[in-house]
């Protein structure tokens, strides 16, 4: 048995949502899309007479979503962090080769190997997918050896893929 213990800080509850995201392509290619507005509309007022002023704001705001996309979804992250119910509480997680059990202050749940979707092994951690859209983030750091990160690896057996 592997057990493992997340305390659900600020810092980790973004590091979740960001590495969730990175799983969406439209989140990923956010950035991108911003760029590529902003160009559409600079071609745009450059064949066109349009007024300065207009193109000026559109180019302003297209930059900006495009620059600070990521930042806008930590800030709404933290803005939302107090209403949730499980912020600055430990959650414990037990694996064994039968699945997963998760307790803490709230409750506890079950849930067997069977029923998770995927085990997502990623450069600082690894996502639990016991739903396709709902993930479990599990930092590195969070095993407390080699050998237990290795015996989870060892249970999650063909569920686990890993993400360049």
């Amino acid at each position: 048995m592997v057990q493992v213990s997340c305390q659900y800080t600020k810092e980790y509850v973004v590091k979740t949502t960001m590495e969730l995201g990175k799983r969406r392509a439209l989140f990923r290619y956010m950035p991108w899309l911003g760029l590529l507005n902003t160009v559409l509309l600079l071609v745009l007022w450059l064949n066109s007479g349009d007024s300065f002023r207009f193109v000026f704001v559109a180019l302003f705001f297209g930059s900006c979503y495009m620059l600070f996309y990521y930042r806008i979804v930590k800030f709404n992250v933290l803005k939302q962090f107090e209403k949730m119910p499980i912020a600055n509480k430990t959650v414990h997680f037990e694996f064994t080769p039968e699945g997963m059990r998760q307790h803490g202050d709230g409750g506890e749940s079950c849930v067997d190997w069977a029923v998770i979707d995927q085990v997502v092994a990623c450069r600082d951690g690894y996502l639990l997918y016991p739903q396709p859209r709902m993930g479990i983030w599990l930092g590195k750091e969070a095993f407390a050896s080699e050998a237990d990160e290795q015996s989870f690896r060892a249970y999650a057996g063909d569920k686990l893929v890993t993400r360049s």
